[in-house]
This record gives structure tokens, sequence and C-alpha cells, in this order.
């Protein structure tokens, strides 16, 4: 089940790349936001499909402190990011910099077992893989 799920998260990282790469392409002709607006806006559309198919809308939203609430806005900040970036350094450098934070910011949630997460600690095999990202970045935008 594991190898499967990591087969899931690579595809979806693909499917980000060739995200990127078009975003970064209409971002340039309309704008930054505005290209942003439209990638959130047809996955909304598509997640709302989605959840008719599944039968509708079938649960009550939990309390949770407000912040958590506005964690898609992080989404939209992301995706600003890589459309600024990819027409200027490449999709491979600006995608591999958006690893190295989401591997960073990943391994310091388990080290804590920040919200859920199994509690894993932060260790020297670990800090090197994050060091060969950083080895990766560079050689891709060097």
């Amino acid at each position: 089940m594991a190898w499967l799920l990591i087969i899931l998260c690579f595809t979806g990282g693909a499917a980000l790349a060739f995200q990127a790469g078009v975003n970064g392409e209409i971002g340039s002709k309309i704008g930054s936001v505005e290209t942003a607006f439209i990638a959130y806006f047809v996955g909304t559309v598509c997640l709302f499909l989605s959840t008719l198919v599944q039968g509708g809308l079938s649960f009550s939203f939990p309390s949770f402190s407000f912040w958590k609430w506005t964690v898609g806005a992080l989404g939209a900040f992301y995706i600003v990011c890589i459309i600024l970036a990819v027409p200027r350094i490449g999709a491979s450098a600006a995608i591999t910099a958006g690893i190295a934070g989401q591997l960073l910011l990943g391994m310091l949630l388990d080290h804590f077992g920040a919200f859920g997460t199994p509690e894993i600690p932060m260790d020297a095999s670990r800090l090197a893989a994050l060091g060969l990202i950083g080895v990766a970045l560079y050689l891709f935008y060097h």
C-alpha cells in the first residue's frame, strides 16, 4: 500500500510540473495573479463536480481555529510563485526550489509530530537528503 501511495504522489508531482509549465506560459501573457485565479477556479469547479458525483456534501464543517481555514491561501501563494519563477529560471529550478521548501517544512512537521503527522526525528540521513536537493537545485539553475 505504501508503494501505491508513493506512485500516486509521484504522479501528482508530475501533474504539478506540467501545471507549472502551462501556468508559466499563460502567466506571461495574462498576468500571474490572473492565471492563479483561473487555475484555482477550474480546480474548484472540478472538485465541486467530483463532490456531486460522490453524492454531494454529506459532512458537517468541523470547528477549527480560524487560521486553519486559510490554508488555501498557501496553495495560491505557491501557484503565484511558480508562475512568476518558471518563465525566468525554468521549470526544473522552480520546481526543485519548491520541493526543497516542502521537504524542509515536511521534515520539521515530522520531527515535531505537528498536525497529527507521525513523529519521525530529524537525523543525519534526512539532512543529507535535503542537502542533495540543494545540490540538485544548484545544478538545475547554474
